[in-house]
């Protein structure tokens, strides 16, 4: 099969989520073809700090959990460093493909809230995704330290090709590269102009492309062609560019063994500095095991009831037995509200009672409404098992 994935990269600039703003941004990503996306990869940078200590309903992360929910997604993977965030979405019934999913982080010494976040995600069948998302160090004058930075992530996408088969690599997010040889005033009159071609102002004064020429860490990676507007720096709530910068395209999304079908921005979304920019994407014909199945396996749960603990029995020896951990989980979640820092009660795996080759675990009583419970493996960092969305009655 080919998986197409979508990703969208964006600099917050601190700025809440608008859950309004957060629907037009996804329905955007996933309506831009009539196949569904099979998989969505987020980069977002400068992230509210406070997101990342209170769980909050208005956080960017918790929006997506929440709408991509109720579009037939769930998480397979998502990490914050400092105000960057990175997260891998799949289809609900592709869950069961992965494997595993693991984070490495890649600190600037000198600024630390600016690097990568890298994900390599394993799939059932020895098939490996990587996404890398970026937020470079700022400044025209910072070309040569954004080049070590991407020297940085060739080594660490070099590493992840040992011994897989890779069928999708991705690095997107805010690199900072700039206009340079023309000023604000000048370069806005041009873009105003019908005679405007992106490509052009591209290859005379953008230090990506002049990056890309001129150092081969770049040579592995491709982008497609730009055709859209600058997507920094705007006034915030407008598309007016701020004057005190030169527009450039700063956020890009570069790709490997991928083709990429759409690569624009997102003009509608104007509540930061900068304006998303996306892509869409097809793998090569992969081999992927469509019949994969969950490593934990629940019994069905058709409902229960409020006044009593709830009972979940699963089997799972044989993923104990090669991966399992004192450190794996299980997380109840209230639909849609279902973030993996938002369940709405856990348990430790050790709390499990072992009857034969069945674990039952139990949890407080809860109130009305829709469930489900994930179970959480440290060792893999992702979810191997999920029951069914049951519905808690009153008696």
């Amino acid at each position: 099969m080919k998986w197409r994935l979508g990703a969208v990269t964006f600099n917050l600039c601190g700025k809440p989520a608008q859950t309004e703003k957060v629907k037009q941004l996804i329905d955007d990503l996933i309506s831009r073809h009539e196949i569904p996306l099979d998989g969505i990869a987020i980069s977002l940078q400068e992230v509210n700090m406070a997101e990342r200590t209170n769980v909050s309903p208005d956080a960017w992360k918790e929006k997506f959990h929440e709408l991509l929910w109720e579009r037939g997604y769930i998480y397979a993977a998502s990490s914050y460093m400092m105000t960057n965030f990175l997260a891998f979405f799949v289809l609900k019934e592709y869950g069961k493909m992965i494997a595993k999913s693991t984070f490495e982080y890649i600190k600037d010494r000198y600024y630390g809230v600016k690097g990568s976040i890298c994900l390599s995600v394993d799939l059932k069948d020895n098939i490996r995704f990587i996404f890398v998302g970026s937020h470079l160090l700022h400044g025209p004058e910072a070309v040569d330290r954004r080049v070590i930075q991407a020297k940085s992530v060739k080594d660490y996408v070099s590493k992840q090709l040992e011994n897989k088969v890779v069928g999708a690599i991705l690095w997107l997010g805010d690199f900072n590269f700039r206009i340079t040889g023309v000023g604000a005033v000048e370069f806005v009159q041009t873009l105003r102009s019908d005679e405007f071609i992106a490509g052009e102002v591209l290859q005379k004064h953008d230090q990506l492309t002049e990056a890309r020429f001129f150092y081969d860490i770049f040579d592995t990676w491709s982008e497609a062609d730009i055709t859209f507007k600058p997507t920094y720096r705007f006034h915030i709530g407008s598309l007016q560019y701020d004057m005190n910068r030169v527009p450039a395209w700063t956020d890009r999304i570069l790709f490997n063994k991928l083709s990429c079908l759409h690569y624009d921005s997102m003009t509608n979304i104007n509540i930061s500095d900068h304006i998303p920019v996306f892509g869409i994407f097809e793998t090569p014909e992969l081999d992927v095991l469509e019949e994969a199945d969950w490593e934990i396996k629940f019994d069905p749960i058709d409902y229960w009831y409020i006044n009593l603990p709830l009972r979940v029995l699963f089997k799972g020896a044989n993923f104990w037995q090669k991966a399992g951990s004192v450190w794996d989980w299980l997380g109840v979640y209230k639909v849609p509200d279902c973030s993996d820092r938002r369940f709405v009660t856990q348990a430790s795996i050790m709390s499990a009672v072992e009857t034969g080759n069945t674990y039952q675990v139990e949890f407080v009583p809860l109130p009305v409404g829709d469930y489900f419970v994930a179970y959480h493996s440290y060792n893999r960092g992702c979810i191997q098992g999920m029951t069914n969305v049951f519905s808690i009655k009153e008696i």
